[in-house]
């Protein structure tokens, strides 16, 4: 008997794409770097949970959505940045925003995905 399996899965993390393929009992995986042209993290430590991250993960997830470019985007929480007193802290591309919030959120956004 033959059991026909077909699965097609893909994951990124790390800054790799991972994609499996299973059919057949074949099991074929690729693994590429991963295209993301804008790459931003969001601090979700309890400091910028209590100023306003998920607000700010919010208004982001929104702009991402309607972002409409040909350049990807990747949006990530990430936990303490050691600027605690400094606001809402993003890392946008490795370079760090401090004191972000929803009413400065979208011309952030903006700027970083001009950038790229």
């Amino acid at each position: 008997s033959c059991n026909l399996i077909n699965l097609t899965c893909s994951i990124m993390s790390r800054g790799l794409a991972i994609a499996c393929e299973i059919y057949y009992n074949i099991i074929d995986i690729k693994i590429t770097k991963a295209v993301t042209n804008v790459e931003i993290q969001v601090c979700i430590g309890s400091g910028c949970h209590l100023k306003g991250a998920h607000y700010v993960i919010k208004r982001l997830k929104e702009l991402v959505a309607d972002n409409g470019t040909a350049k990807p985007v990747r949006l990530t929480a990430s936990f303490c940045q050691e600027s605690c007193t400094e606001g809402v802290v993003v890392r946008i591309n490795g370079v760090v925003v401090k004191n972000v919030s929803i009413g400065n959120i979208d011309t952030i956004f903006r700027e970083a995905v001009a950038r790229r």
